[in-house]
């Protein structure tokens, strides 16, 4: 299909409403999903696995399909640093709760 007859089409596609739009991306969606049966499965990753990985480097780049794990090898891997680990009772006397924190709102009187 040349590029002018999928622009023609998307000319068309424009013309309808929104929700004849979204049914048929919801049927473009369906069609894809029964023919990609080959797509490997990705696995999940923890908060601490991806730190650090939006940064921008001169030499490494994560694209839509990029491989965490090589991008995190070659930054060099991330290890956590013991001195900014938070301790308990780190926050004591730094938190605190107004006295009248759950007292009746005016706002709400009405619905009392």
């Amino acid at each position: 299909m040349s590029t002018s007859s999928v622009q023609k089409i998307y000319g068309e596609l424009l013309s309808l409403d929104i929700a004849e739009r979204f049914e048929i991306v919801r049927l473009a969606m369906d069609s894809l999903r029964k023919e990609c049966t080959d797509v490997p499965p990705v696995r999940q990753r923890s908060l601490l696995e991806l730190r650090g990985l939006g940064k921008e480097t001169g030499t490494t780049e994560i694209g839509a399909t990029g491989d965490f794990d090589a991008t995190l090898h070659a930054w060099g891997g991330w290890k956590p640093d013991p001195t900014k680990t938070p301790k308990p009772g780190c926050l004591k006397g730094k938190i605190w709760i107004a006295d009248d924190f759950d007292a009746p709102m005016e706002e709400f009187e009405e619905y009392v």
